[in-house]
C-alpha cells in the first residue's frame, strides 16, 4: 500500500503519515526530509543545492523532484510508502505517478485532511521552535515540558512563518495549488478527504480508517461536488477581460533554461525605458540587504529547508507595488509554472494592473542543451560565462577576481536534460493558461542576441496603443 496525506497548512499532514507509518508498517517519505537528508549526507544533489544556497538563490524546483525520484527509486520492491506533504502541485502528482508506476508500486489513494480556515491559522498560531537548536514544539499537541526547548535549553519563538498575514499567504498558494491535484485523483478515484477539523484523536482514526480501506481497495472516492467544495473562490481572472487603456507595457516572458529570458529582457526595459524585475535578482538582493522577507528566507536556508513559494511571491508583489503607474514592466524568472501565473494575475488585478502580454522565446531543445551547457561560472565572486558566447580573457581564470572559472554541476549534459524535461512539463501548461486569454506571443529565440533582441522589439512596439 502506498498513500499520499496532502492538505493546507497545519492540517497535521506529517503527524497523520507518521502516525500511519507506525500503524500500517509504512516508510515516512517527504520533501524537506529528502532535502536536508542530501544537504547532510553530501550527495551530488545535495552540493548542487548547497551551491546555488551558497550564491543566495532559489533552489530550483527540478532539484527538489530528481531528490524525490532519487529517494523513490531506491526503497526496496516490497516497500510500501506514506508520503507527506508531496505532490503539491499537478506536475509533481504527474511525476510521482511516472516515477511510481516506473518501479510497479502505484499510488494506492490520497488523503486530503480538510479543515477551515479559523481552526488552521489557530492551530499555527500555536506552533513555536528554539531559537537554537531549532528544535520544534507545538503548545496544544506537543509541548515542551518548561519555558525552555527539552533539547537544549534554548529560547522559545514563534516561527516566522506562522505569522498571521503569513499564514493567509500559505493557505492563498495551497488552495491555488491543489485545486488541479484535487480534481487530477478525483477524476482517477484515488481521492479520499477526511475532516481534519475534529480533536486529533478522532481525526487519527479517520486517518488510520481510510488507510485500511484503501489497503483493502473498498474506499468510497470523493465525489465531483465533494472535491469542488474543497475550492476557493478567486475572481481575479476576470481582469484579462477588461480592454487595455494605458500606454504603459507590462510584459512577462517564458522560455525553457537557456532560451535568453534574462539577457533579452534587460535589453528589452533599457531601449523601451521599463523596469526589468529578475526573481533571481530580487531573491539575492533581499537576502544581502537583510529585509523581512529576506530574513525570512535566510530562516528557512539556515534550517536546511526548502524556501517556500509565499516568501517568493511575497517579493514578487513587493516589487510590482513599487512600480509607478507610468512606467511599464517586463517580468523574467516568474511565473514557472501554473499555480504562479494565477497567483501573478491574482497580484496584479489587486494592484489594478494587467498583462499586456506574454513573450514566449521559443527555442529547440537542441539549442538550449548547447547554451546551456557552455555556461561557466567563477568560483570565487560568481561571474558568470559561456565557452561560446562570452568566454574569460585567459581560459579557466576570471576577468574580475582571477579565480577558477568552472562548469556549474547543474549545466552537466545529464542536468541539463532533466531540466529541460521539468520545463515541458511544468511550464508549458502556461502556454495554454496564457493563450487562452490572448495573451500569447512566440518570439523565435533561435540565432544570435541581437537577432531576438530585434524581433521582441517589434512585437513589444506593435503592443502600444496608437
Amino acid at each position: 500500500m502506498n498513500l499520499s496525506i496532502i492538505g493546507p497548512p497545519g492540517a497535521g499532514k506529517e503527524t497523520h503519515a507518521l502516525a500511519l507509518t507506525q500503524r500500517f508498517d509504512l516508510l515516512l517519505v517527504s520533501p524537506g526530509e529528502q532535502f536536508r537528508k542530501n544537504l547532510v549526507q553530501l550527495t551530488e544533489l545535495g552540493l548542487t543545492a548547497q551551491e546555488y544556497m551558497n550564491r543566495g538563490e532559489l533552489v530550483p524546483d527540478d532539484l527538489v523532484d530528481a531528490m524525490m525520484q532519487d529517494c523513490l527509486e531506491q526503497f526496496a520492491p516490497d516497500s510500501q510508502l506514506a508520503l507527506s506533504g508531496f505532490p503539491k502541485t499537478l506536475f509533481q502528482a504527474r511525476f510521482l505517478d511516472e516515477t511510481l508506476n516506473a518501479i510497479d508500486r502505484p499510488l494506492d489513494a490520497v488523503i486530503y485532511l480538510k479543515a477551515d480556515d479559523a481552526a488552521l491559522t489557530d492551530r499555527m498560531a500555536r506552533r513555536v521552535i528554539c531559537r537554537n537548536c531549532q528544535q520544534p514544539y507545538h503548545l496544544t499537541f506537543r509541548p515542551p515540558k518548561g519555558d525552555a526547548c527539552d533539547v537544549c535549553g534554548g529560547e522559545l519563538q514563534q516561527r516566522p512563518d506562522d505569522l498571521p498575514e503569513v499564514i493567509e499567504a500559505r493557505l492563498r498558494i495551497f488552495y491555488r495549488e491543489s485545486e488541479p491535484i484535487v480534481d487530477y485523483y478525483q477524476s482517477q478515484g484515488r481521492l479520499i478527504i477526511v475532516d481534519a477539523n475534529q480533536p486529533i484523536d478522532e481525526v487519527e482514526a479517520a486517518v488510520h480508517a481510510a488507510a485500511e480501506s484503501a489497503r483493502k481497495g473498498s474506499f468510497t472516492p470523493a465525489t465531483r461536488p465533494e472535491a469542488k467544495a474543497l475550492r476557493r473562490a478567486d475572481s481575479s481572472q476576470t481582469i484579462f477581460l477588461q480592454p487595455v487603456t494605458n500606454a504603459r507595457l507590462d510584459l512577462a516572458l517564458l522560455g525553457g533554461p537557456g532560451a535568453g529570458k534574462g539577457t533579452q529582457a534587460a535589453r528589452l526595459a533599457r531601449n523601451l525605458g521599463m523596469i526589468h524585475i529578475s526573481t533571481g535578482d530580487l531573491f539575492l538582493e533581499h537576502l544581502e540587504k537583510e529585509t523581512a522577507l529576506g530574513l525570512q528566507a535566510r530562516d528557512y536556508m539556515a534550517r536546511g529547508e526548502l524556501v517556500p513559494d509565499e516568501l517568493t511571491e511575497a517579493m514578487v508583489r513587493e516589487r510590482l507595488a513599487a512600480v509607478s503607474e507610468d512606467r511599464g514592466f517586463v517580468l523574467d524568472g516568474f511565473p514557472r509554472a501554473l499555480h504562479q501565473a494565477q497567483a501573478l494575475t491574482q497580484i496584479l488585478s489587486t494592484l489594478g494592473r494587467r498583462l499586456n502580454a506574454v513573450f514566449h522565446l521559443r527555442a529547440g531543445d537542441a539549442t538550449l542543451l548547447a547554451r546551456i551547457s557552455g555556461q561557466r561560472v567563477c568560483r570565487g565572486c560568481h561571474a558568470s560565462y559561456h565557452t561560446g558566447f562570452n568566454p574569460p580573457a585567459t581560459e579557466g581564470v576570471c576577468d574580475d577576481c582571477g579565480d577558477v572559472v568552472v562548469e556549474r554541476p547543474d549545466r552537466s549534459e545529464e542536468a541539463v536534460r532533466h531540466r529541460l524535461r521539468t520545463f515541458h512539463l511544468r511550464t508549458e501548461p502556461l502556454f495554454d493558461y496564457y493563450d487562452m486569454w490572448n495573451l500569447l506571443t512566440e518570439i523565435d529565440a533561435e540565432g544570435s542576441v541581437d537577432e531576438v533582441a530585434q524581433r521582441m522589439a517589434v512585437a513589444a512596439k506593435a503592443l502600444i496603443p496608437g
